[in-house]
Order: structure tokens, then sequence, then C-alpha cells
């Protein structure tokens, strides 16, 4: 029953990545408190971590903040994804009530979704739909050899890549895996063609995404491929890996170059293999990630709920 539970509100940071230890499982890499720290600014954010308890026994956390402009949200914003609920789903009923009007949750998996469902079946003041999908390739399902992925594809569709691929390296392509060095040229690149709608068009979602970098290459886990013609760059895609998952976190390419998108995913392909990585995860489809479903990936929903 509700009456069984109660919640203290933590805003105290070095009391917050304490519950954050201990409830948030560390599976993927928005698992991760440095992660998730990067996208904070005090001046925007403020911390109210809901600490859970039943019969005066903590039980679980629900990580938010209250964003100045956007409310109440998961602790790191609106890019980390694979979120989900850190207590058990009987309480969610006494914490959905606690939560003030527009408190959004994006981003959840399918489980936390059917959870939700199950705990608050036709909740009146619950708006819930689909966000998109996480697009991955399980690499021990195709045992780590990409001639039985691309076997997946129609024999039209395969030939057409090989054709595409060889037209791109014919190119005079020069192909450099680096670390961070090109970051402000990346930025560049994504703005220049996506404008408004470009990973960066944020300056403080830029130096988030910067300090994510930075943070994995001190661990040697990030991944660059920079790709350039006529020394000018027309491609780049970062990785990192982490818990033996291949995170592509950008794929950028300069739209006047055939087919450079297509070369930066095969390579992408082909280090997490050498890497020994056990997934690849392409993140969660947006306005211009169409791409994702061309190449067979697969794919799981993510949602996201709001308080009306």
């Amino acid at each position: 029953m509700d009456s069984d539970y109660t919640l203290n509100i933590v805003r105290d940071v070095h009391r917050c990545k304490e519950l954050w230890g201990t409830y948030i499982p560390k599976k993927v890499l928005w698992d991760e408190w440095e992660i998730c720290e990067c996208f904070y600014d005090k001046k925007i954010h403020q911390l109210q971590f809901f600490e859970i308890f039943q019969n005066n026994i903590s039980i679980g956390v629900l990580p938010l903040w209250d964003d100045v402009k956007k409310g109440i949200t998961f602790f790191g914003g609106f890019y980390p994804e694979n979120r989900g609920w850190y207590f058990p789903k009987e309480a969610l009923p006494f914490i959905w009530h606690q939560l003030p009007k527009k408190s959004c949750f994006a981003y959840i998996t399918k489980k936390a979704y059917d959870d939700f469902q199950e705990q608050l079946p036709g909740a009146s003041d619950a708006f819930l739909e689909l966000e998109g999908y996480r697009y991955y390739l399980d690499l021990n399902s195709i045992r780590h050899n990409l001639d039985n992925y691309l076997a997946t594809f129609s024999k039209k569709h395969r030939k057409n890549l090989r054709y595409d691929l060889k037209q791109a390296e014919n190119r005079g392509l020069e192909k450099q895996w680096e670390t961070t060095e090109h970051f402000e040229e990346m930025v560049e690149l994504s703005n220049k063609r996506f404008g408004k709608d470009s990973d960066y068009a944020s300056p403080l979602h830029t130096k988030a995404l910067k300090s994510i970098l930075e943070m994995m290459n001190a661990k040697r886990n990030v991944y660059t491929l920079t790709i350039t013609h006529q020394e000018k760059i027309v491609g780049i895609s970062t990785s990192v890996i982490h818990n033996h998952i291949y995170y592509i976190l950008t794929l950028i390419t300069d739209s006047t170059v055939k087919s450079i998108g297509k070369l930066l995913v095969m390579e992408q392909l082909h280090k997490a293999i050498s890497l020994q990585a056990k997934e690849i995860d392409l993140l969660a489809g947006d306005t211009h990630s169409e791409w994702k479903e061309l190449w067979n990936f697969q794919k799981e929903p993510y949602y996201s709920i709001t308080k009306t």
C-alpha cells in the first residue's frame, strides 16, 4: 500500500552520488555517475533525488533534477539512454503521486514502460508514447564475422553496398584513427550540416560531450575515425567502449561527398570486432538517422512518460 512508503528528497550532490552508487546498476555507459554528471550545471539544474523508504528502510532511488527550462526529469537530462526505475515497481503509484505536472521521463526501457502500465493501468494523468528505437548489433549473434552480418542483407543490397564502398575508396580518401584531436572540426561539420538539429547546437551539450570524450580518453577507450579528402575533413565518427559495449556516439559526413557514411560505418564495425566487443550500440534514432534502418541493425523500443 502507498502508506508503507515514504520518501526523502535529496539535494546534496555527495549524498546523491552515494545513492546512485548504491542503486544504479553498472551495466551500460549511462549508468555511470561521471557520465551523467557531465551534463550537470548547478546554475541550471537543481538535484532532486527521491530516496524511497518502505517501513523506514531505504529501498531505492529515483534520480532526478529540476531543469530551469525543462522541469523535472532524470539526472543527466535527455541525452543518456536506457533509463528505468531504480526501486521496486510496486512503489510506482506512490512515487507518481508525488511528482509535479510536466515531469518527463525519456528513453525508458520496455521493461520500465511495462512496469508502469502494470502498476498504473490507464493512468489519466500520464501521457505515454514511443520515443524511438535503440539500434544495436549483437556481435556474438554474428560470431564476430561481418560476412555473417552482411548475409542478412538482400543480394542487391550487398552488391550496392560493396559498389558504394569501392567508389568511396577510389576517391583518394585518407583514413586516420585518432581520439579527440579533431573535436572542434567535428562540431563544426555537424552544425554546418544539421543546424539547430545538431547534437552540438547547444554549447552546454557540446561541453558535456567533450567532457565525456576526455574522460573516456583518459582510460584509452575513445576511437575516432577521421576521413579526409584533399586535406579537408569530410567524415568523422567517434566511439567509446565500456563494459565490452562499443558505443558509436557520432557519425557525421560532408553531404557533398557520396558514400562517406557507409565507409565510416563499415570501418567502425571492423574496429568493434577487432576490440572483441560483445555489442555495438548506435544509440536511439533521431530526425537524421534513418540510415540505421537501412543497415539491418537490431532494435528495441524506448518510451517516454510525461505527467499531465
